[in-house]
């Protein structure tokens, strides 16, 4: 059974009598170290091998946290860079150049019993995007397994391999970077033959938007 990670902000439903999931960005040490712990207990179930990674908060990080009310179901992590352009990422890929104004996704991840609803992936992308747009990140830097490549582009994510296969958290990694630009061309495109796209699309323009999701 899976424990369950609080945080202690509590999301207001849409309506009453609708079950409702929620997006926001985590503002205190208490709330992110139970989002680490999620990423921890899904990090055990996928076989994963992060090391310390998960039981540290990175300088430069933020998170947003996927909650069902007060019950963290996923999340992902963003590491801005250091004052000298380091990212998490150049330990393994030292010698990959990467623009001064790229960010490291290091984890993103979603308990099991909600992995089975592609939007909520698009809704932690969503929430990325915006964040990224308001920061001036133009490109966003992940470790993706051959496999998770694949499945990443299979979806619309038109991610660039930057850094070739090594080894991360045990497992073999390449190196993919994400052109913000190049995204927001490729979903607005998309959004043409998708209903919940072009919902997607116009919450991302509404200023400040973190909008609850009905599932």
């Amino acid at each position: 059974m899976e424990k369950e990670h609080r945080i202690g902000k509590r999301f207001g439903a849409l309506d009453a009598g609708a079950d409702t999931l929620a997006l926001t960005r985590l503002t205190t040490h208490e709330d992110v170290t139970a989002l680490l712990a999620l990423f921890t207990e899904i990090a055990c179930q996928e076989g994963w091998q992060p090391g310390e990674a998960l039981n540290v908060i990175p300088d430069h990080a933020v998170h947003f946290a996927l909650a069902d009310q007060d019950v963290l179901v996923g999340g992902l992590q963003i590491v801005m860079p250091s004052p000298a352009g380091v990212l998490p990422c150049h330990s393994i890929w030292p010698d990959t150049a990467l623009t001064s104004s790229a960010a490291h996704v290091t984890i993103i991840g979603i308990q099991a019993a909600y992995r089975g609803n592609i939007e909520l992936f698009w809704r932690l992308c969503q929430v990325l995007w915006c964040f990224c747009a308001k920061e001036g990140i133009e490109a966003v830097v992940l470790e993706a397994t051959p496999r998770m490549l694949a499945l990443y582009r299979r979806i619309g994510l038109p991610l660039e391999i930057v850094g070739e296969l090594r080894t991360h958290w045990g497992e073999p990694c390449y190196l993919a970077s994400i052109d913000m630009v190049t995204v927001a061309g490729s979903v607005v495109m998309r959004a043409q033959q998708s209903g919940f796209l072009r919902r997607l699309v116009f919450s991302a323009l509404q200023p400040e938007s973190q909008p609850a999701i009905v599932v």
